[in-house]
């Protein structure tokens, strides 16, 4: 297969690393990349700028989209999932698979909720899940092969947000419980290659997906557990208020789990 990476950073260059081992042909856009590596042939460009978009070759077997925001802001995200992704979109016919990264940030329960991806998404919570939602959207329109998956908070390329927590002894919520969803980014580059196997091989029946850890530890847990791993003192508790308080959500992969995947972590 020839595969367009759009968007290739940690993640993206792992995933093109293995494809080549299966006797793929990777490209990879970036708007600055680097010198080509593993034999991945990198392409110089902006998908926000329409000209250079129309300048890619259009014989793609798969687009896999992995570009993130420069920033946090709207219109930083605007202009990458409205903008770029138009442009994407438009450039590629319907015969081209297309699989999206999107994020579970789109769900917004808050209460300690089980969610999946048939549970309803409510508008203008945040202009990131809306501006994330309507992006799914576009790409499951796009036709009959396109894909999303939702990846939780990824972690495994050394974040140290907890242990910087722990360190400064900031207290972590314990009551009541809030729901943390994580995915390792060896599961999140695996579940890409799986995806791509699958949907190479026949059209599938769901055309989103979470791809987040079976188990999903309530923060304090999570919190006990970094502290162990890296000698730390016993978590401070948070005192909260029961009433009212955020609780996060419990987010399913089942859906992921059906169709055959297994979770390394």
């Amino acid at each position: 297969m020839k595969i367009l990476i759009v968007g290739c950073g940690d993640i993206g260059t792992k995933v093109g690393c293995k494809l080549l081992k299966h006797s793929n042909e990777v490209h990879a856009l970036k708007r600055t990349p680097s010198l080509d590596i593993n034999n991945i042939f990198y392409i110089k460009a902006d998908i926000t700028d329409e000209k250079q978009t129309q300048k890619l070759d259009t014989d793609y077997d798969v687009v896999l989209f992995l570009a993130t925001v420069d920033s946090r802001t709207k219109e930083a995200y605007l202009k990458l999932y409205d903008i770029g992704l138009n442009n994407i979109l438009t450039h590629f016919s319907s015969k081209t698979s297309f699989i999206f990264i999107s994020s579970t940030v789109v769900y917004s329960e808050n209460k300690g909720e089980e969610v999946n991806e048939e549970s309803v998404l409510l508008k203008d919570v945040n202009f990131r899940a809306d501006i994330l939602m309507v992006a799914e959207q576009r790409v499951i329109q796009h036709n009959e092969k396109s894909i999303v998956l939702r990846f939780s908070g990824i972690y495994g390329r050394g974040e140290k947000h907890m242990i910087e927590k722990l360190k400064k002894n900031i207290a972590i919520q314990q009551h009541p419980p809030y729901y943390t969803n994580r995915v390792h980014v060896d599961d999140c580059v695996n579940s890409i290659l799986f995806i791509i196997e699958k949907s190479n091989k026949k059209r599938l029946d769901k055309r989103i997906y979470n791809v987040t850890q079976t188990k999903v530890l309530p923060l304090y847990d999570y919190a006990c557990i970094v502290a162990k791993e890296n000698g730390l003192g016993v978590p401070l508790k948070d005192i909260l208020s029961e009433e009212n308080t955020a609780q996060g959500k419990k987010i399913s992969n089942k859906s992921l789990l059906r169709l055959g995947y297994k979770f390394l972590h």
